[in-house]
């Protein structure tokens, strides 16, 4: 909203409380390095390991759409992804090299515990890096192509489904289904008598 409104002054207070509120993500007694608060006691669960990525990520885009974040923001992510780098020396667990990156950054060198979520965050910390290189998001009037349907979500979805049953139901189909679920009942009804009389 800060770049919509071309800076008004509203969203740009709104937007430096949301920004003093990942403060929490750089402590200073882990060196300013983000860090997620499961990390400490190994809590964090599959979605937490990769947190990360979607902060650096987002940072970034704030630095493009606001520039006056930029002396904030870059500092912090700079400070994180050199952290980051120097946890990017484990086993790989498919023979690629020690290139594994690891959870914790505050760590010197890899704490062991690797996964998907860990490269993505190591990875995407250090290329947000590039930010002034390259241009924010598009928009309809900058390049982009992407086109609303206001409709969509209203109809039915029966049309776009596939036609799984190329014939009707019949009465003998119908009949067959009656028979094989007497059976089924009849069985589990008896095997339970049976039980319970032995």
């Amino acid at each position: 909203m800060y770049n919509y409104t071309n800076g008004a002054e509203k969203w740009r207070s709104a937007l430096e409380r949301h920004l003093n509120q990942t403060d929490k993500f750089f402590p200073e007694y882990y060196r300013g390095i983000m860090t997620e608060v499961c990390e400490a006691k190994e809590l964090c669960n599959t979605d937490q390991k990769s947190f990360k990525t979607y902060l650096s990520r987002w940072l970034g885009v704030c630095m493009q759409m606001a520039p006056w974040t930029h002396d904030i923001i870059m500092p912090r992510l700079q400070t994180s992804a050199k952290a980051a780098a120097q946890t990017c020396v484990g086993p790989s667990q498919h023979g690629a090299g020690n290139y594994a990156c690891g959870m914790r950054w505050w760590w010197d060198g890899n704490d062991g515990v690797m996964g998907v979520g860990q490269q993505m965050t190591a990875l995407n910390t250090i290329t947000v890096l590039n930010v002034d290189r390259v241009p924010p998001p598009y928009t309809k009037e900058t390049g982009g192509e992407s086109k609303g349907d206001p409709g969509l979500g209203s109809g039915s979805v029966d049309d776009d489904l596939p036609n799984l049953h190329q014939d009707p139901v019949t009465a003998g189909d119908k009949a067959g289904a009656a028979i094989l679920t007497m059976l089924i009942v009849g069985v589990l009804f008896g095997g339970g008598w049976w039980l319970c009389v032995e």
